[in-house]
């Protein structure tokens, strides 16, 4: 409330078992720091990293800033307060999450950054929101149970690596007038080349 910035030890504020995060965690809006009460606005860098057991994490509203996720594979859902105005997904925030098999966008996400969603291995399918317009670099790289990719009307830039790795992919379908060039994606895919309907706008 005075400007300043806290960090406050998670020991104080969420439940650990040996030391590390399991099952569902939800962070508090919330903290009581000297018999002040703040708001939660930031976790800390990689403060979810290699915890085994740990299925799902909910973000409240307050917080602006949440660190990448790695070495946590059963992770199944990250959760976010629909009311969130500042919520980003930082480079790699769901990097390695194994269990992860679909993902649902909200209208408010704008982007998808670097690496986010990257060996998710068992991802099966995507689903947009109306607010998506990019997808970065290796975004979904080596999401290798992504069998098809329907790109929403609203997307207007997809980087060449984006899909980097998805090796059985075997449907792609492009809005009408857009073209994404795919060059990451195995050249079978492309027996006759990416550019051949690039015009007609199959």
């Amino acid at each position: 409330t005075d400007g300043n910035r806290k960090a406050v030890s998670a020991l104080k504020v969420l439940p650990l078992k040996n030391d590390i995060y399991a099952g569902k965690v939800t962070i508090p809006e919330i903290v009581s720091y000297h018999r002040r009460k703040l708001s939660v606005t930031e976790v800390d860098y990689r403060a979810f990293d290699n915890c085994p057991e740990l299925k799902e994490v909910v973000v409240p509203k307050t917080v602006s800033s949440f660190p990448p996720i790695f070495g946590s594979p059963e992770v199944e859902r990250v959760t976010v307060d629909e009311e969130n105005p500042k919520y980003r997904s930082l480079d790699g925030a769901f990097s390695g999450c194994e269990m992860l098999k679909s993902v649902v966008l909200s209208d408010k996400v704008t982007r998808i950054p670097n690496g986010t969603f990257a060996n998710c291995i068992n991802l099966e399918s995507i689903t947009w929101g109306a607010g998506i317009r990019a997808i970065w670099g290796k975004a979904f790289e080596n999401c290798t149970a992504l069998k098809s990719i329907v790109f929403a009307d609203s997307i207007e830039d997809v980087s060449s690596d984006a899909f980097r790795g998805c090796t059985n992919i075997s449907s792609i379908t492009f809005a009408r007038g857009k073209y994404f060039n795919l060059d990451s994606l195995p050249k079978e895919f492309f027996p006759w080349g990416q550019n051949a309907f690039t015009l007609d706008g199959v």
